[in-house]
């Protein structure tokens, strides 16, 4: 196996996230029937790891886990087809393997790889003697067979744990965004206040308000389209469109917000650069960045937007002249519910969510987000990579 498909393979065996996890019954009942139609005294579910082999189940035999070895389960990963040692003392593939030559005494061992869907052999159902044998050909069928159920079970397992996230997936997002529109309309509403005698800024502050209110909505609506077709992956509405102009009303919005801190937004946005894209999501990735600069950044201090063309790719930066990040900062600025050690300066509230959004939603289109600062109180930049649509296939 080389060293390229053995890391993937093992990160296949990370998606499961089966390694040290309690008993589970169906896995213990599983080589609980193995032993009984072998006749056989040991059999096990084992999952090969980096260096061990963890057993999910075993029966006939009390140890959690074993040193990875040539010439047992590592070696029968290697194979996609039925793999058996019937003199573990005689066979070169085994006879310096610890189990054989220590106390243990094993001297027969049979085994099936567990292959994922996507031809991954995470490790194997395999059954022990300690006195050497043989397994016929319905025998040898019968532990293919149950392999296949135990390979079953475990991808009904992990399809279900993705179906769970991307239901907690989209639950965050959508109430991230009506938050975050809702948020804005006390504040548009007392500006509004303000500009009691001025009707051309109390048309714009409307249009604000009414901008929220839509996306609002949308939030709303793209929950239900997700919960009548259950999908387990979160739906996106692709479609060739001008993300300059989606920029420059992003923007607008938040200039509205901005100054509300005394703060200005700078921008310099190249015209009529298409993407293929949801809209509704893109518009969210853009007002996330430029949200949060406005929330981190002190009164009175300059927010800069460029959005260019390079190559096959946009960049969007966000700038601010705010707080800044730590390297830890840093490292965790895309998790889920990270909470970094800038805080609002408007007293405004932080879900830790809206950045880990951001994050989804760039590579869900192909894309990536970075961040940079130079330290504490230095400042942030926030980047937004995009294919363009020209160039998306």
């Amino acid at each position: 196996m080389t060293t390229e498909t053995e890391i993937k393979r093992l990160e296949t065996l990370k998606k499961f996230d089966i390694l040290d996890t309690p008993p589970d019954g169906t896995y213990d009942h599983i080589v609980k029937l193995v032993a009984k139609l072998l006749n056989v005294p040991i059999a096990i579910v084992s999952l090969v790891d980096t260096d061990r082999i963890w057993f999910k189940s075993a029966f006939g035999l009390n140890v959690q886990q074993i040193p990875k070895e040539e010439g047992l389960c590592a070696s029968a990963i290697l194979s996609t087809d039925f793999y058996m040692v019937e003199n573990a003392l005689k066979d070169p593939r085994t006879h310096r393997n610890s189990l054989v030559t220590s106390e243990f005494g094993l001297k027969f061992y049979a085994a099936v790889p567990l292959t994922t869907s996507d031809c991954f052999n995470l490790g194997t159902l395999c059954v022990l003697d300690k006195k050497p044998r043989t397994l016929n050909e319905t025998e040898q069928q019968i532990l293919e067979d149950l392999a296949y159920v135990v390979i079953e079970q475990l991808e009904l397992r992990l399809m279900a744990r993705m179906a769970i996230n991307s239901q907690n997936k989209m639950a965050y997002m959508i109430t991230h965004d009506i938050r975050g529109a809702v948020c804005n309309i006390p504040a548009l509403v007392d500006m509004i206040k303000e500009e009691n005698g001025n009707p051309d800024e109390i048309e714009q502050l409307g249009e604000m308000i009414k901008y929220a209110a839509n996306r609002s909505i949308q939030a709303v609506n793209s929950f239900l389209t997700y919960a009548k077709n259950l999908s387990v992956n979160i739906i996106y509405r692709f479609e060739p469109f001008n993300f300059s102009e989606l920029t420059n009303r992003v923007i607008s919005t938040n200039k509205v917000l901005a100054s509300n801190k005394q703060q200005k937004i700078e921008s310099s946005v190249q015209p009529n650069i298409l993407v293929n894209g949801d809209k509704i999501r893109l518009s969210e990735l853009i007002d996330n960045f430029l949200s949060n600069a406005i929330k981190y950044s002190p009164r009175g201090k300059n927010i800069t937007v460029v959005l260019e063309k390079k190559g096959e790719k946009l960049i969007l930066e966000v700038k601010d002249e705010g707080q800044g990040m730590t390297i830890e900062d840093m490292n965790n600025a895309f998790k889920r519910f990270s909470k970094l050690s800038a805080t609002p300066t408007g007293n405004e509230e932080s879900t830790g969510l809206g950045l880990w959004i951001a994050k989804e939603i760039a590579e869900s289109h192909g894309g990536n987000v970075k961040v940079k600062s130079e330290g504490k109180d230095k400042g942030t930049v926030f980047t937004i990579e995009l294919p363009i649509f020209e160039n998306r296939k």
